[in-house]
């Protein structure tokens, strides 16, 4: 077992060559001791690691030594099945086969596992005398995909460089950065794969001028770090996976450019208030105002998530003459000017979108101005800029993770983890406010903050959110998946005189609602929306309740009302479509794929009546004690959900 543990030395002496470093006498010694563990360990637990074709192990193998894939972990409640990410200080984090993370602490750790977590430390550690890297990246697979998350890339010249990646796909891959040029990175792919039968033994890298620097193979659900420093020419570099097939789409650019001095001078001014657009600070008396810590648009300043408005202000370094866009993703209001002009406006209350703006600027410093306010729900400020040789430049603090360019089909977004997911975006059907909530079994819903209403509720895919991250001008995300059903437009209370009295026009946006934001409940965080109709305080809680895949999917509307004195003649509006059936005294088959089950704290009667085309039913509102209670059961008739 000893002799085993000192091929693996030597294998692993030859991958970290790769890199340009070597293990020293004391470190073979540790990494022996922990190989012997962890081959010792393996055999006493179970069976060696089957062998592909190539005679790597295959991607749900037990991996011994190294941390690479998964293996089998003790924790607290049982054996896990899982993959080291990360080690910081005294933890360990795994991933996980369902998904989700873990983190233990090494010092809790058996013999065998704590073996692996030093073999991870050693394969992951930066070259003698690489010293302290100037910057982190992190780049991740995409699952099933064949990409990395990021096709760019930026880092400063002769920066010294920690490139982490983590490959959360079944198939191997690796990265290997390549000299400027158009065609450099199929190349070298293409000399890559003529080293065919001895492909893996080498890595899939190919001894060829165009290749600066290559990170090993790494292995399926396997985390690893490499180190090389930048070129310090400037301009943009490929990077590539070379294992057959994979350079056509797995590849990407990273761009050498000097980090210019930006931002200087920067102050914020602080205001509170409920702001529906961005107000005339001159008239307003702010509650505080300093430099920003930072440095750069920092939203951390307001020290809360509501109900606030910010001005930065601050100079601006133009490296040289030209023409420079800006990009602003908000959520609320914002809006940019440089020297008095104005550059971006996406004043008003909405949910993350993209603006862009440009402006011819001279080499120097200029006057900028970010004026931003947060009504309620998600805080979003994300600035960043192009130039003459720079792109992508953040301004703010905060940045949003950038996604591969691709069509808007290319986004996915799922629940995860078994918790629920929440979107706020533009989505079709659901208007410009509106909250895309996908729960983890296989039910979504779209809930309409202008109008307070539950516009969309369907099965399968949630969303696909590509667009968005492409810019606003994509419009309105449809839902991923199928069985769409819409809600009834338009208000869900009203007053009527009598049970002929017609139902409100829909208004864009009704000064009777105000929408208060949203809690996250129990292990699934399901929402309950808080919002107030005139004087009714409403809780309106989404539980979901099955699963898709057993047919069975279902949600229950749990609506509470209060009010000090309590309106007469009030109806909740359950349901508007061209055919509603009766199928006993409390449920309705909604255009013969949903069926619907009312109930109230009063036990009255649905009214279904006709309204133009169109079958209405409303369901009486009765309080009792200043309360009144609604509940809406939702399930589908699968065999006509389409």
């Amino acid at each position: 077992m000893v002799a085993l543990a000192e091929v693996v030395c030597k294998t692993f002496q030859i991958s970290r060559g790769l890199q340009g470093s070597t293990l020293n006498p004391s470190m073979n010694r540790l990494l022996l001791l922990a190989l012997a563990a962890s081959f010792t360990g393996l055999s006493a637990q179970e069976s060696p690691p089957p062998q592909t074709a190539h005679g790597d192990q295959a991607p749900h193998a037990n991996m011994a030594a190294m941390g690479n894939g998964r293996r089998l972990w003790s924790a607290p409640n049982g054996k896990v099945s899982g993959s080291i990410r990360a080690i910081r200080g005294s933890k360990v984090q795994l991933q996980l086969e369902d998904g989700k993370r873990l983190t233990l602490a090494i010092a809790d750790l058996d013999a065998m596992d704590g073996a692996a977590v030093t073999g991870w430390q050693m394969t992951n550690q930066a070259p003698d005398g690489f010293g302290a890297p100037d910057v982190t990246i992190t780049l991740e697979t995409m699952q099933g995909q064949m990409k990395y998350d990021q096709s760019e890339l930026t880092v400063a010249p002769g920066a010294k460089v920690r490139l982490v990646l983590h490959n959360v796909d079944d198939m191997h891959h690796n990265f290997i950065l390549c000299t400027p040029g158009e065609g450099n990175a199929m190349e070298v792919a293409q000399a890559a794969w003529k080293l065919g039968g001895d492909g893996f033994a080498k890595q899939w890298i190919p001894e060829h001028p165009k290749v600066l620097h290559a990170s090993p193979m790494v292995d399926p659900h396997a985390t690893r770090h490499m180190y090389f420093v930048a070129p310090s020419d400037v301009g943009a570099h490929p990077y590539v996976c070379t294992l057959p097939g994979h350079a056509a789409f797995m590849k990407g650019e990273l761009t050498v450019q000097e980090k210019p001095q930006v931002l200087s001078e920067l102050t914020y001014t602080l205001y509170h208030g409920n702001f529906d657009s961005l107000p005339d600070f001159d008239t307003l008396t702010p509650i505080a105002t300093d430099h920003v810590p930072s440095g750069l648009i920092d939203l951390s300043v307001a020290k809360r998530n509501e109900r606030f408005a910010l001005v930065f202000d601050g100079l601006l370094h133009a490296p040289k003459d030209g023409d420079y866009r800006f990009d602003m993703v908000s959520d609320d209001g914002s809006r940019l000017t440089i020297n008095g002009k104005e550059v971006i406006n996406a004043d008003g209350v909405h949910s993350a979108e993209r603006n862009r703006g440009k402006i011819k600027l001279t080499q120097g410093i200029h006057r900028i101005s970010v004026s931003y306010f947060e009504r309620s729900g998600e805080e979003v400020l994300y600035l960043f800029w192009n130039g003459p040789g720079f792109k992508n430049q953040p301004l703010s603090a905060d940045q949003p993770k950038r996604r591969n360019n691709r069509a808007a089909t290319g986004l996915p977004l799922a629940a995860s983890n078994g918790e629920t997911r929440i979107y706020r975006n533009f989505i079709e059907g659901a208007g410009n406010r509106a909250i895309g909530v996908g729960y983890p079994n296989g039910i979504n819903l779209a809930f309409d903050a202008d109008q307070m209403r539950l516009a969309l509720v369907w099965l399968g895919g949630f969303i696909d959110a590509a667009r968005h991250w492409n810019g606003r001008g994509q419009g309105h995300q449809p839902p991923l998946g199928y069985g769409v059903t819409q809600g009834p437009p338009g208000a869900p209370f009203a007053r009527l005189e009598s049970k002929e009295t017609s139902w409100p026009e829909p208004e864009e946006r009704s000064t009777e609602y105000h929408f208060k934001g949203y809690d996250l409940m129990g292990k699934v965080r399901f929402p309950r929306f808080r919002y107030r109709f005139g004087e009714i305080e409403i809780s309106d809680q989404l539980k979901p309740y099955g699963d898709v895949l057993k047919n069975d999917a279902a949600l229950m509307r749990s609506l509470h009302l209060k009010a000090a004195n309590a309106p007469d003649y009030l109806y909740f509006r359950a349901a508007l479509a061209k055919d509603i059936r009766v199928l006993d005294e409390a449920r309705y088959l909604i255009n013969s794929s949903v069926i619907l089950q009312l109930s109230s704290n009063a036990a009255t009667q649905a009214l279904l009546r006709k309204q133009g085309d169109q079958w209405e039913l409303l369901l009486p509102v009765v309080f009792d004690n200043g309360q009144a209670i609604l509940h809406q059961h939702i399930s589908y008739n699968l065999s006509n959900a389409e």
